[in-house]
């Protein structure tokens, strides 16, 4: 009995085994942790704009992860009794956007920075805005300061503090 069951087995299985599938091939990067990368930096960014502060405040950048703060404000502009589209009550928009980036892991002092700062027109002009963007690359050594100036009185200081 035990022959026929073997025999109908080897039938229907033909004359060859079952095959076995081998194991994945397992294939190896390196460590999940690149060696070569620093610890992230801290900037601290101070920006003003004739003497009136548009925001401040610490990014942290590292060489695969800028950094970028963003603000925006639209709001009903003041009362204009003679406008130039004829619209009494305007919109008025404001912005600021910050973007900043390590270049490159072999030169660590160089960071690509840019502002993009957007303020509306006084003397009920419509919705008419005045833009001013910066975007430079600047080296920043640790402990140390960098002023970077724009039109409008835009003035960006930039402090890369000491790693700890």
């Amino acid at each position: 009995m035990i022959v026929a069951v073997l025999t109908a087995f080897v039938g229907i299985l033909g004359t060859q085994a079952p095959s076995i599938v081998p194991p994945p091939a397992v294939i190896s990067l390196g460590s999940s942790r690149d060696e070569s990368l620093r610890a992230p930096d801290t900037v601290k960014v101070e920006i003003t704009a004739a003497g009136d502060r548009l925001w401040s405040g610490d990014l942290r950048v590292g060489q695969r992860a800028g950094a970028s703060f963003s603000q925006r404000l639209s709001q009903a502009s003041r009362n204009c009794e003679e406008s130039v589209d004829g619209y009494s009550y305007m919109q008025e928009s404001s912005s600021l956007d910050v973007r900043l980036t390590a270049r490159r892991s072999d030169k660590p002092d160089i960071f690509d920075f840019q502002v993009d700062w957007t303020r509306p027109l006084p003397d009920c002009l419509g919705n008419a805005s005045a833009s001013v963007a910066i975007k430079r690359p600047v080296e920043l050594k640790p402990d140390k300061s960098v002023e970077v100036t724009g039109d409008a009185g835009l003035v960006v200081r930039l402090t890369r503090m000491k790693p700890r």
